[in-house]
């Protein structure tokens, strides 16, 4: 990391700010055109070894060619599952992968944008499901813009990224799967999907060295509460977090890909409801190397237990 962050600074200068897993830096393109006011477009998220420009997707590809070309100049070592990978993905001729790559950039951006005019679009996240904006940057999680006309409708969806399931590489890029698109006002009513993508077992966090926990939650709000807890305690280094795409009774199809000779415990932290407990029991049977750590009592799920138990607390 040392030698990351001297290559990054001698890229883009001095660090504007460091905060839990992101480098912050003016994005040299976004000032040459007068729109780096506050010097924070570009960031570097040290779990996800990804440079973005969160004003313009095109300022990635460009600065993350620089970067890895100034690596390998240095004959430092490329981050994990970046040396050609992002690359070769913006040269495929599959199409929806790189409006997938595109996109992850651009719903970014959108949130960002949006969260600087307006800071009530976190306010209300926190508000609902107790989620912070380092949580938000975290995860990948963005917004885009909506004409869609619902129930409480505030103009546009949560965009969340569905990566796929993995120990052997933490690269985003080469990982995401599609989007779940949800309304503002978290409405399952109203739910889409990325048309034309693979659904399956995602990952909320990077597996990696210091990786010993697994432990899987029934849902993608349920995750981001779970990871944000854990950095709280100063514990998320030591967990990899995964949820099922496409809902309850695909997972248990969908463990079948988990690698549990990578792990020094596995737990399921499902739904307290009937389909949780269910699938809790037949995934136990299923897959004996796995521990059941349900929530029991007065709260459905984990991100109602973190609401109730522990932000309502702390405030």
């Amino acid at each position: 990391m040392d030698n990351i962050l001297e290559i990054l600074t001698e890229l883009f200068g001095e660090v504007y700010i460091k905060k839990y897993d992101n480098i912050i830096f003016p994005c040299p393109l976004c000032k040459g055109e007068g729109a780096d006011n506050h010097g924070d477009n570009l960031i570097y998220n040290t779990r996800k070894n990804l440079l973005t420009c969160f004003r313009e997707p095109s300022h990635s590809k460009i600065l993350r060619s620089q970067f890895y070309n100034a690596l390998r100049n240095h004959g430092a070592q490329l981050p994990s599952g970046c040396d050609n990978t992002y690359m070769n993905n913006i040269g495929m001729t599959d199409e929806k992968k790189l409006e997938l790559i595109l996109k992850f950039d651009e719903y970014i951006k959108c949130l960002y944008d949006s969260y600087r005019d307006n800071k009530g679009i976190i306010e209300h996240l926190e508000d609902i499901r107790g989620i912070n904006l380092e949580t938000v940057s975290a995860v990948g999680l963005g917004i885009r813009q909506t004409n869609m006309v619902y129930e409480k409708n505030y103009g546009y969806d949560w965009c969340i990224p569905t990566i796929e399931y993995s120990t052997d590489s933490d690269n985003i890029c080469e990982l995401i799967m599609g989007y779940e698109y949800r309304p503002a006002d978290f409405s399952k009513d109203n739910l889409r999907r990325e048309p034309n993508c693979k659904t399956g077992l995602a990952m909320v966090n990077a597996y990696d060295k210091n990786t010993e926990i697994l432990v899987v939650l029934e849902g993608y709000f349920d995750a981001y509460a779970f990871l944000q807890f854990l950095r709280e305690k100063n514990q998320l280094d030591y967990y990899h977090i995964i949820t099922p795409s496409n809902g309850i009774n695909s997972l248990i199809k969908q463990l079948q890909v988990i690698k549990p000779e990578k792990y020094k415990k596995c737990y399921l932290m499902l739904d307290n409801d009937s389909a949780g407990q269910e699938a809790t029991k037949n995934i136990l049977e299923e897959y004996p190397f796995f521990k059941d750590v349900s929530l029991k009592g007065d709260c459905k799920d984990f991100n109602e237990y973190y609401l109730k138990y522990v932000k309502n607390k702390n405030n």
